[in-house]
């Protein structure tokens, strides 16, 4: 298995990468900024950035999935998540590719908003609400393209070993519980999926 991973110096992405490389896949990595793991032979680094459309075609190409687990510190006036949906959509058509793109968003992003918790929906006005309303236009642009997309809502992310068991739901629900969930559990689930394809061009809420 030959993965791409967008995001993987820190958080899941880096989970995701040391799980992968564990399981003997190979992987090529893109960051901007030297990371914190050294190339092998089952690791290479691209050095670029994930809203340039030249660097990601050269991070997809020859892969088997692409796993995005794009994440920002930053609260107002973001428009990183667009961007790079914007460029890795035009990256994959311009080289017709057809492989599965895994990408990270977040529970309480778009019409599951309404669905969320009265503390989740709290947290997303107060401290988030920018960065929710770009990952939103990030999930139109993918699902309103012809790629292989699956966009996964996660609940709460919390440290942690892997579990090994958590619930996936592609149906929205008023009785739904989403909690927390693991990074680790996260990573296993997107290694799975990359590899079973179950949920291709869905939208999939995982939690413990």
């Amino acid at each position: 298995m030959n993965l791409a991973i967008i995001g993987a110096s820190a958080g899941v992405g880096f989970e995701t990468l040391q799980q992968a490389l564990k399981k003997g896949y190979y992987v090529k990595a893109l960051s901007r900024t030297e990371p914190n793991y050294k190339d092998s032979e089952h690791l290479r680094h691209i050095k670029g950035s994930a809203t340039n459309i030249k660097d990601v075609i050269s991070l997809l190409e020859g892969t088997d999935a692409v796993l995005i687990t794009v994440g920002s510190k930053k609260k107002k006036n973001i428009t990183m998540f667009s961007e790079m949906a914007t460029a890795v959509v035009h990256a994959a058509n311009e080289i017709n590719y057809a492989n599965p793109i895994l990408i990270i968003s977040g529970f309480g992003v778009g019409e599951s908003y309404s669905f969320a918790s009265f503390f989740i929906r709290t947290v997303i006005k107060f401290f988030l609400k920018d960065q929710y309303r770009d990952k939103n236009l990030m999930e139109n642009i993918f699902v309103n393209s012809d790629l292989n997309w699956e966009i996964i809502q996660p609940g709460i992310l919390s440290n942690g070993n892997a579990k090994g068991h958590y619930r996936i739901s592609t149906d929205l629900s008023q009785k739904m519980k989403v909690g927390k969930i693991s990074r680790a559990d996260l990573a296993g689930y997107m290694l799975k999926e990359a590899v079973d394809k179950s949920n291709i061009q869905e939208k999939v809420i995982i939690t413990n």
